[in-house]
This record gives C-alpha cells, sequence and structure tokens, in this order.
C-alpha cells in the first residue's frame, strides 16, 4: 500500500489494525533508517519523510472545547499538530515546526478514525478539511483510516485523489503466530507459554466458529486472554467481549498490596455486580453524551475521550448516589457521592485495563469497541420494554449506534427467548414504514449472521422470517444507503426470491400468440416487410438477471461452453463466432 504512492484512504472493521498501521509507519520513519522504512513500507527514495500522526477524534475534541482556537479546516488542524507536539514535547523545537514541515510538503500525515467524528455533520467538515490540505501542500501524503461502515455515505467519503485500501482478514498463517507471540509476553516460561499457545490454536482449528471470529487482531488478543484466565472460548462476538470484560473486572484486577487487599476491595466496597453496573452505565452515557453535549452546546461534534469532572460528577457520582441511596441534598452526601466515584475510577484506570487514562481524560480501553459493547451491555441489562423499543427508534440507521444495537442482540443470548424476541419482535419490528424501520429489520439480519446456527434451535425460522421481512420494506426505503443495506443483508440471510434451481427466481409463464413485425413505411431495410409472427409460448423471469445469477453462467463457462449457445439465430455467424464474440468482451468489459 504504501509502495505504491498516492493519498490513501484505508479502511476496515472495528479492531482489524488500522491504528496499528498508523503507529507502525509513524515509527519507522521515525527512525530515519532507510534500509527499514524499504523493508517494512517499500520505500527507496529519500530523503525519508517526515510522519506526522493526528487522531482525529483529539483534534475534534479540541475543537470542541477550544472552538475559539481550533476550527475545522487546515488552519486549525495545522495550529492542532503544532500545540499537540509542543505539549508532549515541550522546548524540544521551534514554535510552528511541525506544521512548517506540512507545508513545505516534506511530511507523511496519518490522520487515525476518520469514523470517530461520530456526528455526521461534522465528519463531512473534517473530512474537507482533509481534501483541503491534501490539495494546499501537495508534496505531502496522507493516510487517513475509517470504518467501512461509516465511511458508506457519499457525503463523508474522500474525493478521487484517495485511494482505497481495506485490511484483509487475518488468515491463520498471520492468527496463529499472533497468539504464539501474545502467550510469549503473558508468560515467563516460554516452554509452558509455547505448551498453552498450541492447546488454544488446538482449540481454534476445531471450532470453525471460532476461526470465523479470530480474523482481527483484536479478537485474537481477547481469545488469548480469556484462555489465559483458564475460560473457556465462546463461540459468539458479544459473549467474547463478556468473557474478556469479566475477566479484566475479576481475576486480572488486582492492588499491588496484594491479592487479598485486591479481593476485600473489589467484594465488599463494590461487588462483582456494582463494579460492571457502574463501568457499564458509565459507558453508556459517555456513548451518549456526544449528542447530549451538542444539544447542549450547540456543536454537533463527537466525544470519545470523557474528562475527569464529567465522568465523576455528571455521570458516575449522581448514580452511585442513588444506587448507594445517599442523601445528595446535603453537602455530605454530595462529596460522599464525588469520593466513591473518584476512588471507582481511579481503581478502574489504574487496574482493570477497561478504563484508560489519556491527556484529555479517559476511554473504555484502548479501542471504540469496548465502549460499544459496554453500553450494549448497560441497555440490555437496565432499558426493557416500550423504553427499549423508544432507544432502538430513535438511534437504529445511525453509524454512531450500529455496533452497539448489534452487540446487544449478542449479549442477550443468554436468554436465547430474549434474543429471539429482541430481533423479531423490538428490533426487526420497528413501527412505522421508510428507511428507520428498513434500518431496524436490516440490523436485525446482521445481528442474526452473528449468532452461531447450531446456538439456537430457532436460527433458522428467524432467518427465513427476517428475509421475508426484508423483501417487504425494499419496496418502502426511499434513501440509497438504507436500500443498499438491506439489499446487502437480503443477499447474506438468502433471498427468498431466487430459491430456484440454480438460485433462479420464480418465472411467470406466458401464453403464445402471434403479433404484427415491421413496417413497410420504414427506411430501414431491416424493418420491411410487414409481417405476422407466431410466437410459443414461454416463462418470463420474475426479476431482472442479479450479479449473482451471472457469476454462476461465468463460473459454468458461459462464454466459452458452446453447449450453451447452440439453437440461436447467429445471423450468419456460427456458434464459435459468437462464443468468442462474447467471450472477447467479457474479458474486455468485466476483467
Amino acid at each position: 500500500m504504501f509502495a505504491e504512492g498516492g493519498h490513501v484512504a484505508l479502511l476496515g472493521k472495528a479492531g482489524c489494525g488500522k491504528t496499528t498501521v498508523l503507529r507502525l509507519a509513524t515509527a519507522v520513519l521515525a527512525a530515519g533508517d532507510p534500509a527499514l522504512a524499504q523493508k517494512q513500507l517499500g520505500l527507496t527514495a529519500e530523503p525519508l519523510p517526515v510522519p506526522v500522526l493526528i487522531v482525529l477524534r483529539e483534534f475534534e475534541h479540541a475543537c470542541q472545547t477550544q472552538s475559539a482556537r481550533y476550527t475545522r479546516d487546515v488552519p486549525g488542524l495545522l495550529r492542532f499538530v503544532d500545540a499537540r507536539f509542543e505539549q508532549r514535547h515541550p522546548g524540544r523545537v521551534p514554535r510552528g515546526f511541525v506544521s512548517g514541515l506540512i507545508r513545505s510538503g516534506r511530511a507523511w500525515v496519518f490522520l487515525d478514525a476518520l469514523d470517530e467524528v461520530a456526528d455526521r455533520d461534522q465528519r463531512i467538515v473534517v473530512r474537507q478539511a482533509i481534501e483541503d490540505l491534501a490539495r494546499a501542500f501537495p508534496g505531502n501524503r496522507l493516510v487517513v483510516t475509517a470504518r467501512v461502515a461509516a465511511y458508506e455515505d457519499a457525503n463523508t467519503r474522500l474525493d478521487a485523489d484517495f485511494n482505497l485500501a481495506y485490511v484483509r482478514d487475518l488468515t491463520r498463517a498471520q492468527w496463529a503466530p499472533l497468539v504464539q507471540r501474545l502467550y510469549a509476553g503473558l508468560e515467563a516460561d516460554a516452554h509452558f507459554a509455547a505448551e498453552r499457545a498450541a492447546k488454544l490454536l488446538a482449540r481454534i482449528d476445531e471450532k470453525p466458529l471460532l476461526q470465523e471470529m479470530v480474523k482481527t487482531p483484536l479478537m485474537v488478543w481477547t481469545a488469548t486472554l480469556i484462555h489465559y484466565a483458564d475460560r473457556e472460548l465462546p463461540e459468539q462476538r458479544a459473549e467474547l467481549y463478556a468473557a474478556y470484560v469479566d475477566v479484566l473486572l475479576g481475576e486480572r484486577l488486582h492492588e499491588e498490596e496484594g491479592a487479598e487487599a485486591a479481593q476485600a476491595l473489589r467484594d465488599e466496597r463494590w461487588p462483582a455486580a456494582d463494579r460492571q453496573l457502574y463501568l457499564t452505565y458509565a459507558a453508556y452515557k459517555t456513548h451518549e453524551g456526544v449528542a447530549e453535549e451538542r444539544a447542549r452546546s450547540g456543536d454537533r461534534g463527537a466525544l470519545v475521550v470523557v474528562d475527569e469532572t464529567t465522568l465523576k460528577r455528571e455521570i458516575l457520582a449522581p448514580f452511585m448516589a442513588e444506587t448507594m441511596m445517599l442523601d445528595t441534598s446535603t453537602l455530605a452526601g454530595r462529596r460522599k457521592a464525588e469520593s466513591e466515584a473518584g476512588e471507582f475510577i481511579k481503581l478502574m484506570a489504574e487496574r482493570s485495563g477497561l478504563l484508560h487514562a489519556q491527556p484529555e481524560g479517559y476511554t473504555f480501553g484502548d479501542h471504540l469497541t469496548l465502549q460499544e459493547f459496554l453500553a450494549a451491555l448497560y441497555l440490555v441489562e437496565n432499558r426493557y420494554g416500550q423504553e427499549r423499543l423508544a432507544f432502538l427508534a430513535e438511534h437504529v440507521g445511525q453509524s454512531w449506534w450500529r455496533e452497539v444495537i448489534l452487540l446487544m442482540a449478542g449479549s442477550l443470548l443468554r436468554q436465547s427467548r430474549q434474543a429471539q424476541d429482541f430481533l423479531l419482535k423490538e428490533l426487526g419490528a420497528l413501527p412505522g414504514v421508510g428507511d428507520p424501520h428498513a434500518y431496524g429489520v436490516a440490523w436485525a439480519g446482521w445481528a442474526l449472521l452473528e449468532i452461531p446456527e447450531k446456538r439456537v434451535g430457532w436460527h433458522a425460522g428467524a432467518r427465513a422470517e427476517l428475509a421475508q421481512r426484508l423483501v417487504q420494506v425494499l419496496w418502502q426505503v426511499t434513501g440509497i444507503p438504507a436500500r443498499m443495506e438491506v439489499g446487502e443483508v437480503l443477499g447474506r440471510l438468502g433471498d427468498p426470491r431466487f430459491s430456484g434451481p440454480c438460485g433462479l427466481p420464480e418465472f411467470i409463464p406466458l401464453p403464445g400468440g402471434e403479433f404484427w413485425m415491421g413496417d413497410d413505411d420504414s427506411t430501414e431495410k431491416d424493418e420491411k416487410p410487414r409481417h405476422r409472427v407466431s410466437v410459443s409460448a414461454f416463462a418470463l423471469a420474475k426479476y431482472p438477471t442479479t450479479n449473482a445469477m451471472f457469476a454462476r453462467f461465468l463460473g459454468d463457462h458461459g462464454y466459452t461452453n458452446l453447449e450453451w449457445w447452440r439453437g440461436i439465430p447467429g445471423g450468419g455467424y456460427t456458434v464459435s463466432d459468437i462464443a468468442r464474440l462474447y467471450s472477447a468482451m467479457y474479458h474486455l468489459v468485466v476483467k
């Protein structure tokens, strides 16, 4: 990818390693070693460019909290780069040095996580600023990362100056060595580490569903940590995250004073159920706080990092006071609640691995997916009936909430009937018509596809039911993105309209008959003379030819097998001539 040249939009699913690619490239270029840059990045030209890494969630946070200084445009980006470098490396370089490198066209500018600018309108503005930066200083190279789902909207995509690159799923040849290296870091004894890694690999090899899950570095790490804690590996994504959280909140939570003190702190002050409740609530309110912050300030940006004051005083303290039945009408009660919240944040940040301290505040884990899972867990355990339906109706179709809603379904699998009702009676049956209803059915379909078929007895029935609903809503959808979403998941579930032999649709029989063909007064020779033509009865496909049908035709050598073409009038051409003609067209147009 780096050797090809040009600006790049690097897309991939959650946890696939997009940010890691940028950090690796930054480290390689910063080393200043041409041999290393050629080996790792395929670069041969010298001098090497200077790497500049911009985390777009941090830039967005700065635009929200310091709007007088930072704006979502090229000058705002350059001011942010200089300020961030000075903050982390005070006095190392002259003021304006980093932005000067960009102005001179000597930099590779890495812009991480466009999708974490959660609000669509602000994402469009930031996208425009990135394009303007590329045009203003053409000597630089820009690499931008984003999740695929957040890049589907045409208005948030980068222009044609950016080449598209996709992070592929890991193969066994890639994830197996990753498991071995992770275990080598977790276990001090190299021989024991190798044995444990071999057992985990054998477990994954015997379970096809686990093989489908460990296709991103994040999921490989999650599976390895759960196995390291001597837990059984679940075969569903949300349950794997649940086990991961349970490990970090349980066995892996420790204090420097020792395991006994840690146990007392965990279970006497904050029992396991309370730890999970407080953490999941904080994650949910942080995720929800994006919309609330926009409404409160008039700035429609996204906050992925939550500052300490907000987390302690506005989110956790009131909630913990209510849970602990503290009297917040008194100063002592309010102080007690804030003290409890502060101590809980300190414990989680220092010892759980689930709350990470950042320069601007805290994030839940080191990946947005963990925040999304924790928010989903809170919703399924604390929102029921009409309250949950109202939440789904409000947020379905919004990319910021997509992973949360999909993970809600997986989190309900502990109670199979609840998961079924969620898919078929809640998410897949939202009231009304149009795009929101269509997104609900489509997302129910995606959630079902994440559930192993043998895990629940109702899988096949739910699959058929959702496919039928998708066919119905397809004609009610007005927005192109929603129509694309419905069509894609319908294809994955199995489109009931194409259930005939070889995936063909229903054919409608039409009677034969006669009709007049041609025109005696026409100037075209082929139109004369006007004459009666008799047509035998035939059948017409109810739906147009699909890409899948055409792919099967190509796979059966449709353009090269002469048997498919016999009996077709050739206008003087032989069957071989026709086949060669269409084969040439195929290689020219399709390939």
